[in-house]
């Protein structure tokens, strides 16, 4: 019975010895993962403090205004204001200019041989339908 007892005594603690050896190892690896976690997250904190860094310097006033100018803007005038009513007037008048301005490009460029083309191929496809 004592020999026994004994056996099963040293099974138990081979198993507790074997399990033990087992957590340490999945808490081994459970904390490789969570410090490759906190390594992700530090370097995507320190992107993020670049990408605020470089917003800020490139949204700089100054340089705005030099980019600005560049593409012909400026402070808004006087006569850019407009009631709501006036709106849709001054949009149409704006659209009719950019029509005419358009029409007279094509007209000092001459005809459009490959929209003539294009039209002779039209009619003549009609005509076999």
């Amino acid at each position: 019975m004592l020999r026994l007892l004994s056996v099963a005594a040293m099974a138990l603690t081979i198993a507790s010895a074997f399990g033990l050896y087992q957590t340490k190892y999945d808490t081994r690896q459970l904390e490789a993962k969570l410090q490759a976690g906190e390594r992700s997250i530090e370097k995507m904190e320190g992107d993020i403090a670049v990408l605020r860094a470089e917003k800020a310097y490139l949204a700089r006033p100054e340089r705005i205004e030099a980019l600005a100018k560049r593409q012909g803007l400026g402070p808004i005038a006087g006569h850019q204001y407009v009631l709501p009513g006036e709106l849709q007037a001054k949009v149409q008048a704006s659209q009719h200019e950019a029509a005419s301005q358009k029409a007279e490009k094509a007209s000092v460029r001459g005809p459009d041989h490959i929209e003539a083309l294009l039209r002779q191929q039209d009619s003549l496809a009609g005509e076999t339908r």
